[in-house]
């Protein structure tokens, strides 16, 4: 749900809804895969 449909939400859902929070990324570099979180750390995994 993207920020801008909550507007369409009543009040008192918005209220009860919880915040939403930015996910981590996964991504493949090369043959690996790359965890990126949002304080931009990454974690490279082989497999």
């Amino acid at each position: 749900m993207q920020p801008t449909e909550l507007k369409k939400l009543p009040d008192w859902l918005l209220e009860q809804l919880p915040q939403m929070t930015e996910r981590a990324i996964l991504s493949l570099r090369d043959t690996k895969l790359v965890v990126t979180y949002p304080d931009r750390m990454e974690a490279i995994h082989e497999s």
